[in-house]
């Protein structure tokens, strides 16, 4: 649980860059094209343009670009930035600052994933990767090792494809193998490209058999700990006739503006209540996301409810 709490809030990310890499592979012979780029790098003699688009400021959660600017050029992490007409944002960096970054980067991942490695809830023992972090090499305990564990292949996602992108790499795919640390056998190999084909595999709304409204979920918030923290006390039930392996629901809390994630890892049965899963928790948090996954004829299906925009998609 601790685990997908730190891999979870990166998944966002993942995806979109996944999504820009598709838009690339469609408007290729496009030149204007790049200008709808998620991330674009444009080297120059003495500075490198890198240009991220709106969306995804929006979802990184950059309220106010012009702010991250200033801090960034007041840190010396950037030369200068401007935001643009359509809302993204171009940070010029000198091939120093960029080579700096770009080692920042990996620094940032080699503590992320020695966090994973440490963590006891999960069957990582060790991460290693290729030179510009399009393969990774996830070593598992077989005994330890679960299908579940497959879905951190998302973050692994994130790190090389993000890495990739702001490198200037024109494909930004990444494979994650996991491997028996004993053995050295190959137990799962994960392909970021293979999402990129999403669009056409996606299920629509119509062909999705089980809706948020057939798995309602109850939060009791409780007392708060010695330390003053405040939790959340979840439950939901499966009102539907399919197998619920996975569900979670993000939301807001209003005084701090802070994400909480409650996860639910359990398979819950048609007719079934989950057992308890708790999450940082206050009064007035808004749900913005729900996300579950149903086994129908013995496929993982895999359901994103936007709460806000009252759609669904699903893969």
């Amino acid at each position: 649980m601790k685990l997908l709490k730190k891999v979870i809030p990166l998944l966002l990310i993942s995806l979109l860059i996944v999504g820009c890499s598709k838009q690339e592979k469609k408007e290729a012979s496009n030149e204007t094209a790049k200008e709808k780029s998620t991330v674009e790098v444009k080297s120059k003699i003495l500075t490198k343009d890198i240009t991220i688009s709106k969306e995804f400021l929006d979802l990184a959660e950059i309220e106010n670009p012009q702010e991250s600017i200033d801090e960034l050029v007041k840190n010396n992490v950037i030369k200068s930035g401007k935001v643009n007409s359509d809302g993204s944002v171009t940070y010029t960096m000198t091939p120093s600052q960029h080579k700096d970054y770009m080692k920042s980067l990996k620094d940032s991942f080699d503590e992320s994933n020695q966090d994973l490695i440490n963590d006891s809830s999960n069957s990582i023992t060790d991460i290693k990767y290729n030179e510009n972090l399009s393969k990774f090499d996830v070593y598992v305990d077989p005994n330890s090792y679960t299908d579940f564990d497959s879905f951190l292949s998302l973050g692994f996602y994130l790190q090389g494809g993000f890495y990739r992108m702001f490198n200037g790499d024109k494909d930004a795919s990444v494979i994650v193998n996991f491997i028996n640390k004993d053995t050295n056998e190959i137990l799962n190999t994960a392909d970021s490209s293979e999402l990129l084909n999403s669009d056409s595999n996606s299920t629509s709304s119509k062909e999705i058999d089980v809706k948020v409204e057939e798995l309602p979920y109850t939060i009791l918030e409780q007392e708060p700990d010695s330390l003053g923290n405040v939790y959340g006390k979840a439950t939901f039930k499966n009102n539907s006739k399919y197998p619920i392996k996975y569900f979670e629901f993000s939301g807001v809390k209003p005084t701090v503006n802070e994400t909480t994630y409650f996860m639910c890892t359990d398979t819950v049965m048609p007719g079934e209540t989950s057992s308890n899963f708790e999450a940082s928790y206050e009064n007035g948090t808004v749900i913005t996301k729900i996300s579950y996954t149903y086994v129908k004829d013995g496929q993982d299906i895999h359901v994103e409810y936007d709460v806000k925009l009252d759609s669904y998609d699903s893969y």
